[in-house]
């Protein structure tokens, strides 16, 4: 059918189980083409894309792709469909015009015009947007000052690649080069590179995705977490209070050489079982409900979700409230304060970063590698993390093991899988269980322990004959 495309048009259009046309009025010859819905798919799976139709010098009657309604806009659409109708006119083979697709492109100019346009939000979460540009900056732009990685800068250097010479080969090359440092790494890049490479095929930059048809290294996930009695230790390590305040003891983080806030978030995580990042670090004082005993957490990897608060967490919480003020002197063992030792707070600000749980000291100031701190919470905790693990005498592990580290703990308290469930946000009861491998182990001893402990039957006394003997 003909119709004057709008946005809102399109927007109203309703699938059906047959693909349907509509051709525009505006620009003869444009059409947006909806697929039917596929058995087994919803509307959200299916994408209307943009094709225009005319007649070509040497092969007749052509429809060319122009790109998906999303990628690239209706006016964006209409000036593709104008300027192939000019060629059109002026005779000019649009077969051979197609040949050099992609050759006004190279894969820094497409990466970029990606950002622009398509790599904001609401289009993708914050976190999402800056993984994404944080892979792309250290492993094809080659960016990152760390020597560990900057060694394995020996791969070719795409960037400059024009999108005509890009193929399968040099991406499955960069793919082995990065997996040699961090196969994770390695896979977040080629699904990155695989979203950008889509969008140019969208704007008609790409004939056919590079990245399609690369299999990705198999992720082994680390089964390594801490023990009950190593969590505790940490826990001891990192969360002091000093009992004469009542707040923290900043004397005891300042002789260990521990971060203060990064030892916060230690505790929060292994305390809770939250995410380090999105439900750890990045928390806000708006998002707890003292009355219910909740926190609320907007934007965490699964969503919008609500968790209940123990004991335990409201009274970490409760003590870096207590310990956000100003001129801080810490005190020595007869509790005479230490005046040179005098400063500000670590939770101490004026500015947004009073908002956050886990204030960032460097917001605002210039880094040591000379960048200025853009965020208003902390993001790293590494240092202090490796140097309470390795005061303890524990072995490295992630950070985020803490959380798998947590769950098997609570289970073996608790023995309540539906309520680890619930405490770690799973939709799936399967997901919670890929947490308990470490839990077998633990239950195949208890099963020994069980038949050590149980007592063993009797058979030579009291026991009544078969037969009676004549």
């Amino acid at each position: 059918m003909k119709a004057k495309l709008t946005p809102a048009f399109i927007d109203s259009i309703n699938a059906l189980n047959s693909k349907q046309y509509f051709g525009d009025t505006e620009v003869p010859g444009l059409t947006l083409v909806v697929p039917g819905i596929p058995k087994k798919k919803k509307l959200s799976d299916i994408s209307f894309s943009f094709y225009f139709n005319y007649r070509s010098v040497s092969h007749g009657p052509t429809k060319e792709f122009i790109g998906r309604y999303g990628a690239i806009t209706l006016n964006e659409a209409r000036r593709k469909a104008k300027l192939i109708a000019a060629q059109v006119i002026e005779k000019k083979d649009r077969y051979t015009l197609k040949k050099a697709i992609g050759k006004g492109y190279t894969v820094k100019t497409l990466i970029e015009e990606f950002f622009e346009k398509r790599l904001k939000e609401p289009n993708y979460k914050r976190k999402t947007i800056s993984g994404i540009k944080n892979t792309i900056q250290t492993w094809i732009f080659k960016k990152s000052l760390r020597p560990d990685i900057t060694k394995f800068y020996d791969y070719v250097d795409i960037a400059s690649y024009s999108l005509d010479q890009v193929n399968q080969s040099l991406i499955k090359d960069i793919h082995v080069a990065v997996m040699a440092k961090a196969p994770y790494s390695a896979n977040r890049l080629i699904a990155y590179l695989k979203i950008i490479f889509n969008y140019g095929i969208g704007a008609s930059l790409l004939k056919k995705n590079p990245c399609v048809g690369i299999k990705l290294f198999k992720e082994k996930e680390s089964e390594k977490i801490l023990t009950s009695e190593q969590i505790e230790a940490i826990i001891n390590a990192v969360f002091v209070v000093d009992k004469r305040t009542n707040k923290l003891n900043f004397r005891y983080y300042f002789q260990k050489g521990y971060g203060v806030v990064a030892c916060m978030v230690i505790a929060w995580v292994l305390r809770t079982g939250r995410r380090p990042d999105s439900e750890g670090m990045a928390i806000q004082w708006s998002a707890f409900n003292w009355v219910k005993k909740e926190i609320y957490l907007q934007d965490s990897k699964v969503g919008p979700m609500k968790y209940k608060l123990d004991k335990n967490a409201i009274e970490l919480v409760q003590t870096i409230q207590r310990s956000n003020f100003k001129d801080i002197n810490m005190l020595d063992d007869q509790g005479k304060p230490f005046t040179t030792n005098k400063y500000n707070g670590p939770f101490c600000y004026s500015d947004i970063r009073k908002e956050y749980v886990f204030p960032s000291y460097s917001y605002g100031i210039k880094t040591p590698a000379g960048k200025i701190g853009k965020s208003p919470h902390i993001t790293n905790v590494d240092a202090t993390w490796k140097k309470v693990l390795a005061d303890l005498n524990i072995p490295y592990l992630a950070l985020k093991q803490c959380r798998h580290s947590w769950a098997t703990d609570f289970y073996l308290k608790t023995r309540n899988l539906k309520a680890l469930q619930r405490a770690l946000g799973h939709s799936k009861l399967k997901t919670t269980s890929k947490y308990l491998k470490n839990v077998e182990e633990d239950y195949e001893s208890s099963l020994e322990e069980y038949a050590e402990k149980t007592g063993k039957p009797n058979n030579n006394e009291n026991v009544l004959p078969l037969f009676k003997d004549n």
